[in-house]
């Protein structure tokens, strides 16, 4: 398999790290405008890659199979929509996009039989959710669940712009809807108590599902290691877990009301080889799509319904 890496900076690297350890599979291209920056991946990483400032070039050419998006998100459903159609098997950075009319877009122009389309949804693929997943049938039906995800680290400009809720908040509304279903009700609550050029640093989402609730809290204002946070609390009908990846790594599990138990990770490679060799499963057709056009669809439309809220405080 012959890869284009779209996007040789910043989360790239998470990326990189996935697809130089898959023996079958070459790193054809390295497009960024930063020609600076690919020629760096290419002198550390891929020494035969062909290195392009301008990705556009590629669809003209049919000497790979692949590519990776790993700009920031105003490009994501351009670039998306154009890789796809051009035949080629795309992953692209989360979010999806940028708001429902992309995403709109994507839906109507990425088809679910078509090449394979892959999203980052991340926390699916962290050590610590695929060490919590073989405890999660004897927990029994979902009923409530809270997430965390919070840090204050150095942020670009754009994403400042796009707010915590959605570059934060869509980690944790996929990964609920992947375990609750779908949104009957959204009601979200978003401020900007710390960074005052950021459209909201600190939220918080109250998400109804068919069989529960889930809360799910971001923040790009969490100070310090203790306000590094990434945590899952799961209550099921017959046992409930906690998993916590910072500031130190746990996994709980209740079986009944007297006993806890202490679990290990069983996972422990990082999620960017998790998933990126996930993503070649799919290619190759070994693995489900559980990150495909039809979830990232659904997180923006309830990412879009919370934005509603925060404006009129109503629940959509």
């Amino acid at each position: 398999m012959r890869v284009a890496l779209i996007g040789c900076s910043g989360i790239a690297g998470s990326h990189i790290s996935g697809w130089k350890v898959l023996p079958d599979v070459e790193m054809a291209y390295l497009c960024d405008v930063n020609e600076e920056a690919a020629e760096q991946v290419k002198a550390e990483t891929f020494p035969s890659a062909t290195v392009l400032t301008d990705c556009r070039e590629l669809l003209d050419r049919d000497d790979y199979d692949a590519v990776d998006i790993c700009t920031p998100t105003k490009f994501h459903a351009e670039y998306s929509i154009a890789f796809h159609q051009a035949g080629k098997h795309v992953l692209v950075e989360k979010p999806m996009c940028m708001d429902m009319v992309e995403a709109d877009r994507m839906k109507a122009e990425i088809a679910e039989d078509g090449p394979a389309f892959m999203i980052e949804h991340r926390w699916l693929f962290e050590s610590h959710y695929l060490s919590l997943v073989p405890y999660l049938e004897p927990l029994g039906p979902l009923h409530w669940i809270r997430m965390r995800l919070g840090h204050k680290l150095p942020l670009s400009p754009p994403i400042k712009a796009t707010g915590c809720l959605l570059d934060m908040g869509y980690h944790l509304v996929y990964t609920a809807l992947h375990l609750m279903g779908p949104a009957t009700g959204v009601y979200a609550r978003a401020t900007a108590h710390v960074l005052d050029d950021a459209k909201n640093d600190s939220g918080l989402y109250v998400l109804s599902h068919k069989s529960g609730t889930s809360v799910l809290e971001a923040s790009f204002s969490s100070f310090g290691p203790t306000g590094l946070y990434r945590g899952l609390e799961l209550y099921g009908h017959d046992g409930s877990a906690m998993v916590v990846a910072a500031p130190e790594k746990a996994l709980w599990v209740t079986k009944d009301e007297k006993t806890r138990e202490q679990a290990d990770f069983t996972v422990t490679t990082p999620w960017g080889q998790n998933v990126i060799r996930y993503y070649t499963e799919v290619i190759e057709g070994a693995s489900p799509v559980i990150a495909g056009i039809r979830e990232g669809y659904a997180a923006m439309e309830v990412i879009d319904r919370a934005l509603k809220s925060v404006e009129d405080g109503a629940t959509h």
